[in-house]
């Protein structure tokens, strides 16, 4: 029996308060049986049967709806129910990547009942990845452009389409295959359409295309962002010193020499230009010492209401002083209106640092923001303030003001808390309004965020914070200092005095190490080199991702085979065999975890070795390469001996130990 069904489309609620007429739930009763899905194809549906032992379907049919869980882009037809089968067809466009929960809702005569099957429904983004993503068009149209399937296997050949126009594609493995793009296909284009054609349907990718080896990692800034231009390279590489690095922006009359440059590693600069950018085209110039070239890219400055923008910034700086680092900012009538006729609604002061800032808002000024039902909202380097509609009410017969500083003390914070941010002194009258500091944390995971405040009388409060946009945001509610900190996972075997739980704790709490379960670390256990690969590759965020491992004795359906393949690209490991499941020796650890910084900074080892001044006596019969990674990590204080002349190399190595080496890499490198 045929029936097109309405998609009730709908969010379900972990650990929401439930009504007393809310629908019963059930998960054993149904099976769910798809293919993962496409976000990226746009006009093939993909078939979906939900099957059940004990239910028949066809008693509900008038009442039977079917959810996925979390998004409403998802379109459902040609239904068909037979007995405890039902068989649909499902377009997932536009869905984002991940694991779905699918529902069948119908009543059970007056009672609402809802089946469902959590993780049934895979959503993947094209199903396969570029090899090398942005394309240069030199190099693709002699090379081709290689793409890799992630979580598929071809055994057929491919077929591939360039922006509806077929090309040359060739096999390479089951994995991967290589398309032949020709100079029609690349010439004045940004960015390409990949359609991979296989008998059971097709695959969907855009890839961004770029001219020179050289290029900016996005071509289209909004004027509100700070101007902070990434310039990346494809095989040429840049000096390691900034001083030998020129950089320019020229266009819209202007013309700025870039001197504030970081260089992060041969492929890699950030250039940083303090002065503002009017809204158009610009073109970006980039050579060096030794090279002859000047790699030019254009980029453009937009902004949505630049006219009414400008004139808030004008009048906002007539009452806006700056001594030094105090920033002092008085808004009168004039300014406001001008706030209210802008289209940012944002008193952007982004541009200026400052050590403390103060707001005075008068209160007739107060009024016309209440008078067009509007709050404020200012923007600091680094900081924001968010003031709502309501907040301005509660303090309506008076002026409203603001005093932020970033000059305070913190007394000392239980090891459970990690620091994300700098610590902000605020005093104000505007209680419940929004606040948004920098997060400092390279965070893979979390459990709880917080805003610690030190009140006047030195007590320290917890309040709630979230995360969103790398930015803590917590609401004001009296005057003190707020640091916003994350809450470490706690263990039953790390008591409060164990020797390494001030390393633990803050690699817990960010997601870099996890627990063996049960509420347990095992500190004391060994550790695999598989873990430990897993540590070096979240510790530096690598590019976690499919590939090909050249290593004989790991699988791809291994838990640990990303991390594997992410260091090998890295060059961090490499060999024939890597032994995931033994426990990892000290030497080889000292190998892997500098191997690693140097591919993060980019410094010489032998260098760092030779001006170590350990005296470890049992080195003999290492490589020079371990010997090396050794003495260069005692250097740095990355690892430690078991004593002044003892290092230990051939012996294992304890889950604490490990987490007390990446912790002191991780502060090394400034990543914690």
């Amino acid at each position: 029996m045929k029936k097109t069904l309405s998609i009730l489309l709908s969010v379900i609620l972990i650990f929401s308060i439930v009504s007393p007429v809310m629908a019963a739930i059930e998960t054993n009763n149904i099976e769910v049986s798809a293919y993962s899905f496409d976000n990226k194809i746009y006009d093939e549906y993909q078939k979906v049967v939900i099957t059940s032992d004990s239910i028949d379907f066809t008693k509900y049919e008038d009442s039977l709806t079917i959810d996925l869980s979390g998004t409403d882009k998802e379109s459902i037809k040609n239904i068909t129910i037979v007995g405890g089968t039902i068989e649909f067809d499902m377009l997932t466009y536009g869905v984002p990547e991940g694991l779905y929960a699918l529902i069948v809702k119908y009543k059970d005569g007056f009672i609402p009942v809802e089946q469902w099957e959590p993780n049934a429904i895979l959503v993947k983004e094209g199903h396969f990845i570029f090899n090398d993503e942005p394309a240069v068009a030199s190099d693709a149209l002699v090379n081709g452009i290689t793409v890799k399937f992630y979580n598929v296997e071809i055994d057929t050949e491919v077929t591939a389409m360039i922006d509806n126009v077929f090309v040359k594609c060739t096999k390479v493995s089951d994995r991967v295959f290589r398309i032949y793009p020709t100079e029609a296909n690349l010439v004045n284009k940004d960015s390409i359409d990949v359609r991979l054609i296989v008998p059971s349907g097709y695959y969907f990718r855009t890839i961004r295309v770029v001219e020179s080896d050289v290029y900016l990692e996005k071509e289209i800034y909004s004027r509100e962002e700070p101007f902070s231009f990434y310039i990346n390279s494809k095989t040429v590489e840049f000096p390691m010193d900034s001083e030998d690095i020129s950089v320019t922006i020229s266009g819209n009359n202007r013309f700025i020499d870039v001197t504030d440059l970081i260089v992060y590693n041969s492929n890699k600069i950030k250039a940083l230009t303090p002065l503002p950018l009017a809204a158009g085209t610009y073109q970006m110039a980039v050579t060096w010492n030794g090279t002859s070239e000047i790699y030019k890219m254009d980029f453009q400055v937009v902004t949505q209401g630049i006219k009414d923008n400008n004139e808030l910034d004008k009048s906002v700086l007539d009452f806006f002083v700056i001594d030094g680092l105090d920033l002092k900012l008085t808004l009168f009538d004039n300014q406001v209106l001008r706030y209210v006729d802008s289209s940012s609604k944002t008193i952007d002061l982004s541009m200026y640092d400052f050590d403390s800032f103060s707001l005075d808002l008068r209160n007739s000024a107060l009024l016309i923001l209440l008078e067009n039902n509007l709050g404020l909202n200012i923007k600091l380097k680094e900081y924001q303030f968010e003031i709502s509609k309501q907040s301005l009410e509660a303090i309506s017969t008076k002026d409203a003001y603001i005093v932020a500083s970033k000059q305070e003390e913190f007394p000392a914070i239980d090891v459970r808390y990690i620091e994300t941010s700098d610590n902000l002194y605020i005093d104000s009258n505007i209680t419940g309004m929004k606040i948004s500091v920098p997060f400092k944390q390279n965070v893979i995971t979390y459990n709880r965020i917080e805003a610690l405040v030190k009140d006047v009388d030195l007590a320290v409060n917890v309040e709630k914070a979230y995360l969103s946009n790398n930015m803590v945001s917590f609401t004001y509610q009296y005057t003190g200092t707020y640091k916003a900190v994350i809450m470490a996972n706690t263990f039953s075997d790390v008591s409060s005095n164990y020797w390494g739980l001030k390393y633990i704790s803050p690699l817990t709490a960010i997601g870099i190490i996890d627990g063996m379960g049960g509420g347990k670390f095992a500190p004391e256990g060994n550790i695999t080199r598989a873990q430990f690969a897993k540590l070096i590759a979240v510790s530096v965020n690598l590019p976690i991702g499919d590939g090909l491992s050249y290593f004989q004795d790991i699988y791809t359906t291994a838990w640990y085979y990303k991390y594997v393949v992410a260091l090998e690209k890295a060059n961090i490991v490499d060999g024939a065999f890597f032994q995931a499941e033994n426990s990892i020796l000290r030497k080889d650890m000292a190998v892997m975890v500098m191997r690693a910084y140097a591919y993060y900074t980019g410094e010489d080892l032998q260098q760092l070795a030779d001006n170590s001044f350990a005296k470890f006596n049992d080195l003999g019969g290492l490589t020079s390469e371990q010997v090396t990674c050794i003495m260069a990590a005692q250097q740095l204080g990355i690892i430690d001996g078991m004593s002044t002349i003892v290092y230990a190399p051939n012996s294992t190595a304890t889950r604490a130990q490990a987490a007390a080496i990446i912790y002191r890499f991780m502060k090394v490198l400034e990543l914690l």
